[in-house]
């Protein structure tokens, strides 16, 4: 059975898009080298559908599942849905810089604006960028693995994943925390996670909340979803693309004989809708 990335691959040759064209900085580094960590930078989102759904009908004819495969349902943002992103800190010219983890080039990709997130996620990652290089942060800088942002639409919380946070990383951290939240208005809350294995906090195994450390801030995350209000710990897992998670709740209750007075749980898994 093939991979789908290779019959989807096989299908975008054989129609012969031109790549879109990209508008400002999105997409491109500083150096103006094309991300193609997704395929956001050579496909706008409606073609993009297009062929996947395509290719996703000839993969799954090759599936041994005797199961009716019905049409694949678009994104209702299409692109900046993600809502959940993080960025790899390396060093680079003497300075720490935050990168797209590029499988790849198997390298950090300084990305300007990335397409599939929040236009809000390039700023903060930007501003975070900038005052990772003031003398002040270096502590923090050192000690640094990864730079997540995480939130809804409107407001954020950013979790820098540490190698140790002991009195100087908290330190440094409180004065990053407080310029970045004097210059980004919807950063709402800013935390510190402590692990040596250079993993994204998600992946970590152990108590992933005990070694959490709220540094500013709000402790909890704001969700809407099908007009129901969550709140929610940074480390609980999420659905990166709220849109969606109410099309699958809708299709989900579509597809079950609920009655009218019945009632619908999602239950372990993220925050249970």
């Amino acid at each position: 059975m093939p991979l789908f990335e290779t019959v989807f691959d096989q299908a975008w040759q054989r129609v012969g898009v031109r790549p879109r064209v990209l508008d400002g900085e999105e997409c491109f580094s500083r150096l103006r080298a094309i991300c193609h960590v997704c395929n956001a930078s050579r496909l706008d989102y409606e073609t993009e559908v297009q062929i996947k759904g395509e290719a996703l009908t000839k993969w799954w004819a090759t599936v041994p599942v005797q199961a009716p495969l019905e049409p694949l349902v678009p994104s209702p943002k299409g692109r900046n849905y993600r809502v959940v992103s993080k960025r790899r800190a390396f060093a680079f010219q003497n300075k720490v810089r935050l990168g797209l983890i590029d499988v790849d080039r198997r390298r950090p990709f300084e990305v300007e604006a990335c397409a599939i997130e929040p236009a809000e996620h390039a700023v903060i990652y930007r501003v975070l960028g900038e005052l990772l290089n003031q003398p002040f942060a270096k502590p923090l800088a050192n000690v640094l693995q990864l730079a997540i942002v995480k939130g809804n639409y409107e407001e954020f919380a950013v979790i820098l994943n540490v190698k140790r946070a002991q009195d100087a990383e908290r330190d440094a951290a409180t004065t990053v925390s407080k310029a970045l939240t004097k210059k980004v208005k919807s950063v709402n809350g800013f935390f510190l996670f402590e692990g040596d294995d250079e993993k994204y906090y998600m992946e970590a195994k152990g108590n992933v909340r005990s070694a959490l450390h709220r540094i500013w801030g709000k402790n909890e995350l704001f969700m809407r979803v099908m007009e129901r209000p969550f709140l929610f710990h940074p480390a609980s897992f999420t659905q990166v693309n709220p849109g969606i998670a109410e099309q699958m709740v809708m299709e989900m209750a579509a597809s079950l004989p609920l009655k009218p007075e019945g009632q619908l749980f999602d239950l372990y898994c993220g925050y249970g809708l």
